[in-house]
């Protein structure tokens, strides 16, 4: 029935479509869902697989309730759009996204485009969202502006935690000339509100954990870009202060 303790169960990639992008998904507010099974959205065995791939596109629609990966793994999924380009677009007021990975995929947006979520959308004063114990492999993120990131993308006001996350052998990269490091490992950008990211991991394919324009003056559990924190987060060459940047 959609509780907590009986979720909806997801199998298939339409069933999964329905539930982050489909115009119709406000039914689905507060419901809870779980993977079933591991979701194989686009073949990618073949070197140009892109071409013929289909678009995960957002549908004007913010993603309320709890959805449980349940240790499944989304592979191929492509995500083309102009922002809010993610597995799940965009996640908002108390909503959780957890236990879930993404390999091998492609996600491209002008800003706001993350592994997980593209963006985080909500008032201050809400419950905050929150991502925990996903991971992103052998996947390329990246956009022309703001706002992209291994796990989350962009943030506004609202509060979100990010809990042991991890982004492997990917590429995350934002081709602003005038400032590339809009891009990075965990969450790309967020501003307002409290945004924490903790035991977190990159290797060293992808970005420092969190975007900053001033490295050598972060630190771990120091605030920046606007209330943002890291505690205990590393990249592969992991210091005793707990960050080390690529």
């Amino acid at each position: 029935n959609g509780s907590l303790e009986t979720p909806f169960l997801i199998k298939t990639p339409a069933q999964l479509a329905a539930v982050v992008t489909s115009s119709n998904s406000s039914k689905f507010t507060g419901k809870s869902f779980k993977l079933a099974n591991d979701i194989n959205i686009n073949d990618t065995s073949k070197a140009n697989w892109k071409d013929s791939a289909h678009n995960w596109v957002w549908a004007d629609f913010r993603f309320i309730g709890t959805f449980d990966g349940d240790g499944h793994t989304v592979y191929g999924l492509y995500c083309n759009n102009t922002r809010f380009s993610g597995l799940v677009s965009m996640l908002t007021e108390g909503g959780s996204i957890h236990n879930v990975k993404l390999k091998n995929s492609y996600i491209r947006g002008y800003e706001s485009a993350g592994g997980i979520v593209g963006y985080v959308y909500g008032h201050y004063t809400l419950s905050p969202a929150t991502v925990s114990y996903c991971s992103v492999d052998n996947t390329v993120i990246e956009g022309s502006a703001k706002q992209i990131g291994g796990i989350v993308g962009g943030c506004n006001d609202i509060g979100l935690t990010v809990t042991d996350c991890s982004v492997t052998k990917s590429k995350i990269t934002s081709s602003n000339a005038d400032n590339p490091n809009l891009a990075s490992g965990i969450i790309g950008y967020g501003w307002g509100g409290t945004k924490k990211a903790i035991n977190c991991f990159t290797d060293d394919s992808v970005n420092p954990v969190t975007a900053t324009t001033d490295k050598a003056s972060f630190d771990v559990n120091d605030t920046f870009v606007d209330y943002t924190k890291v505690y205990t987060c590393a990249t592969k060459n992991f210091d005793a202060e707990g960050v080390t940047y690529l």
